[in-house]
């Protein structure tokens, strides 16, 4: 009888311990990604502050650009929501497809100030074949945009430029003359919509271009 009751015990206290802390297959415990933060705050910023930052780089960084390109450069970009949160996906996604590579990487993303190709370079480029073919993409041509890259944490501490699809990234990310082959080899990137179709050929989640303003009107930004 006791040894029927503590067969019970176990049972249920078993069924409570599978409950709250269910098994996970290796790959489930490697390609699950938790996208909630409902439990955070949101980040913010004083309107104020905001104002002050983005009419001060007009005032000053751009009227210098403006002046030395002999243009009215960029001072905003758009991308969409979708677009951003598929890249930080796919991202965190490959990454965590080689943990047997990198035991829990901190990831991040690196923003670096850019600026497109003169127009006549873009033939060059076959990531620019279709903002060519837009009606406002020939006026990108020598404006400032973005292009963000992942970065992840090296054992020193510091955040380096990496490939999530490339594993040799991973110690020590990516120099500055990665891969050393052809041009037509891409690197993980985001700096708007890509209209391609995902491919093998060494594209690894390159997303070509965001709404620069100017050359689009009107902005809608309030500042």
């Amino acid at each position: 009888m006791l040894s029927t009751i503590l067969l019970i015990i176990i049972l249920i206290l078993f069924g409570l311990y599978i409950y709250k802390y269910p098994p996970n297959s290796k790959t489930a415990s490697t390609t699950k990604i938790c996208m909630d933060y409902s439990s955070a705050n949101m980040n913010q910023l004083q309107v104020d502050l905001v104002r002050n930052m983005i009419s001060g780089y007009k005032d000053y960084q751009k009227r210098y650009i403006d002046t030395a390109s002999n243009l009215d450069d960029a001072h905003s970009i758009w991308f969409d929501l979708e677009t951003l949160k598929a890249f930080i996906y796919h991202v965190e996604y490959q990454t965590k497809q080689n943990t047997n590579i990198v035991a829990n990487p901190e990831l991040g993303l690196r923003i670096h100030y850019s600026r497109y190709p003169e127009f006549n370079q873009w033939k060059d480029f076959s990531d620019l074949d279709d903002l060519a073919q837009d009606p406002l993409g020939s006026q990108y041509g020598e404006r400032h945009t973005l292009v963000i890259i992942p970065t992840i944490k090296r054992k020193d501490g510091k955040n380096v430029n990496f490939n999530p699809l490339d594993t040799t990234t991973y110690a020590n990310g990516m120099p500055f003359d990665y891969p050393g082959t052809p041009s037509t080899t891409t690197v993980p990137s985001f700096g708007g919509i890509n209209t391609k179709a995902n491919n093998s050929g060494g594209n690894t989640g390159s997303q070509n271009h965001g709404g620069l303003y100017p050359p689009g009107l009107p902005d809608g930004s309030g500042f």
